[in-house]
C-alpha cells in the first residue's frame, strides 16, 4: 500500500504537475477532471494559506473523509489514509502514489470500525460536510465513530456564505451555530472555532474563499 507523503509545514509545497492535463474526462469522470484543472494562481494560494493553515491543527496518522484529489492528503504525515466516494478521484490519488481507498458511503454508512487496528489520531473532512444531505446526523455519527478507533482531533472545515452558495454541488450552508448548538458529544469538546482567512464571520458575505475551521479535541 503506497503511503502520502510526509507532512512538513515549513517545506516548500510544489505546483500541481502540467502533466495532470493527460488526465481526460474519458478516463476520470466529469468531478474529478473538474477537480484536477490546473489553475496555477489558484492553487498556489491554496498551498501558501489554506493548506498550511489546515497542517497546523493535524496530529500523527490522519484520515482524509472526503479526499478529493488528494490536495490536502499529499501533505499529510506518512500513514495517511483517503477515502473518498467518488472512485475515479480515487483512482487519481492513487495513480500519484497516494493512499486512498474508495468509500462506500451507502454500505458503509459512515462507519470507521474497519479502520480501528491501524491508530489513526486525526479525523479531517475539508469542504466535505455541505455536500451531505444530513449534516448534523452525520457530523454526530462520525464523532461516536472516531471515539471507537481512538482519534484525538476532528477538524472540520466549511464554507462560508458566498463560497457556498457559489458551488452547485453544496446542500446545506454551515455556520457556527450549528457545531456549538446542533452537535452534542460527551466525547469530544471544540477547541478551535475561526474563519479563515480573516476571523470575522461577515468577510464570508463579500468574498468566496472565506472558511469557517473547527477543531474537536478528545476529552481527557
Amino acid at each position: 500500500m503506497t503511503k502520502a507523503k510526509t507532512n512538513n509545514s515549513n517545506a516548500k509545497i510544489p505546483h500541481r504537475k502540467k502533466a495532470d492535463a493527460v488526465f481526460k474526462a474519458d478516463k476520470y469522470n466529469g468531478y474529478t477532471d473538474l477537480l484536477i484543472t490546473n489553475n496555477l494562481f489558484r492553487s498556489f494560494i491554496r498551498r501558501s494559506f489554506y493548506i498550511r493553515n489546515i497542517l497546523k491543527f493535524v496530529k500523527g496518522k490522519t484520515i482524509d473523509f472526503g479526499c478529493g484529489v488528494g490536495e490536502v492528503l499529499k501533505y499529510l504525515p506518512d500513514g495517511s489514509l483517503g477515502l473518498d466516494p467518488d472512485n475515479t478521484s480515487v483512482k487519481y490519488c492513487q495513480s500519484r502514489n497516494l493512499n486512498a481507498k474508495f468509500y462506500d458511503i451507502k454500505k458503509a454508512k459512515y462507519s470507521l470500525e474497519f479502520l480501528k487496528n491501524q491508530k489513526f489520531e486525526t479525523l479531517l473532512m475539508n469542504h466535505v460536510l455541505e455536500h451531505i444531505d444530513n449534516p448534523e446526523k452525520v457530523m454526530t455519527k462520525l464523532l461516536e465513530e472516531s471515539k471507537k478507533i481512538n482519534l484525538k482531533k476532528i477538524i472540520v472545515v466549511v464554507p462560508c456564505k458566498i463560497g457556498y452558495e457559489a458551488d452547485e454541488t453544496h446542500v446545506q450552508y454551515i455556520i457556527k451555530d450549528f457545531f456549538e448548538n446542533n452537535i452534542k458529544s460527551p466525547h469530544y469538546k471544540i477547541v478551535h472555532t475561526k474563519y479563515y482567512p480573516v476571523n470575522n464571520r461577515f468577510i464570508g458575505n463579500i468574498f468566496r474563499y472565506q472558511e469557517l475551521v473547527i477543531v474537536y479535541e478528545i476529552n481527557k
